[in-house]
């Protein structure tokens, strides 16, 4: 179960190559900017075309289903996103990381490049079932030493630190890690309920 997509030489049934979107590995750290998703049998070639369309969808592997992960890109976003969570009396988990760097895709926060993978395959192993909302505090700058910043003055958020994983269920939330806790992963797996 390797990343399929251009140039991997997976080939379908038809031995047309397999173009998917970005694989669920846990030992991949996953783009935050949106993918464009697969290739659509309009875009194929002319000749492939109908030969595609006579094909049934393939079945849903654990690499192709996408990761169940949400980006609230403000904090203002978290919180209609956590109310909607509250409402419904749903269950769903909050991240709380640092922003990425354009150019290097990575946390300027150093405990959350470390745990990104970590909470990634827990929530793969143990609870792909629910949505995780992602919520970038912004710049070092907009976090360290910004008791006004608005998820630590939300009170439904009340940070201190990041990384922080937060899971709702119904109306309260139910658990809270942060930092090195997210980091272990045996930790992160008894938090999600898993093994």
């Amino acid at each position: 179960s390797g990343v399929r997509g251009p140039g991997s030489g997976v080939k379908d049934r038809t031995g047309d190559e397999v173009v998917q979107e970005w694989p669920a590995n846990p030992d991949v750290a996953r783009p935050r900017t949106p993918d464009p998703g697969p290739r659509t049998r309009s875009e194929a070639k002319p000749s492939e075309a109908k030969r595609s369309q006579a094909l049934p969808p393939p079945i849903p592997t654990i690499e192709s289903r996408p990761m169940p992960f949400v980006r609230c890109s403000t904090p203002a976003d978290a919180v209609v996103a956590v109310e909607s969570v509250v409402k419904s009396g749903g269950e769903a988990l909050f991240l709380f990381f640092g922003a990425e760097n354009p150019q290097t895709g990575e946390s300027w926060c150093p405990d959350c490049v470390v745990a990104d993978p970590v909470v990634r395959r827990a929530i793969i192993t143990a609870r792909k079932d629910l949505t995780v909302y992602e919520c970038p505090v912004g710049e070092r700058a907009d976090w360290k030493n910004r008791p006004e910043h608005p998820f630590r003055t939300e009170a439904r958020f009340r940070l201190t630190r990041i990384p922080t994983l937060l899971h709702f269920k119904g109306s309260v939330e139910i658990g809270r890690l942060v930092e090195g806790d997210l980091a272990v992963p045996a930790t992160v797996a008894a938090f999600l309920g898993g093994t």
